[in-house]
This record gives C-alpha cells, structure tokens and sequence, in this order.
C-alpha cells in the first residue's frame, strides 16, 4: 500500500495548542470517508519537538490525491485557523511506495 509523509514545523512551545487543533480538526479522521482503508499517525520528533510528521497509508494514489484536494472540506474551522497561525513554513506532503518489506 502506498504511503504519504508530511513534515509540518509549528513555532516552539505551542504543541498542546497544535495537537489539539489537529485532532479537533479530523485530520486523521476524515480522510477515512475518501478511503476505508486510510491509517494515519500524527508523530512528533523527539530530537525536534516542534517538528511533527503525519504518516499516512493509503489503498491508491488516487485516494491521497481526492484528500489533497479535499482535506479542509469540513474540517472546523476554527481548529483549521489555530492550525494556520500555529504553522512555520508549510511543505506540502510527499507520497512514497514501498521499495522493500521485511
């Protein structure tokens, strides 16, 4: 199954405020309705605590293209905003296969 990893920096000292923003937004939660077999984690850097990642598989290219497309599509928007201000220059997402499993 494919997978899509985005790097999203925040300005320091504001990871609870993040966090919940995050889950208050359905970030994880809503790409489900686009792709049943979507799992996705939301992972903070031990080394870098405002730097997290959001590690995501998908059943096809094609699901993580229509989240891309929709993922602020009801989300509320106030969890969005805090996201936003919260944000230091946003990357957009990448998606990889997998080369090699054990």
């Amino acid at each position: 199954m494919p997978h899509s990893i985005i790097r999203l920096e925040i300005q320091p000292g504001a990871n609870e405020a993040f966090e919940k923003a995050f889950v208050d937004s359905g970030m994880l939660s809503r790409p489900k309705a686009i792709d049943p077999a979507f799992e996705g984690k939301l992972l903070r850097s031990t080394s870098e605590p405002s730097v997290y990642y959001v590690v995501a598989t998908w059943s096809a290219p094609e699901r993580y293209d229509d989240w891309q497309q929709r993922s602020r599509e009801g989300a509320d928007p106030a969890a969005l905003a805090i996201i936003d201000d919260l944000l230091v220059d946003p990357i957009p997402g990448r998606f990889f296969d997998v080369a090699a499993s054990s």
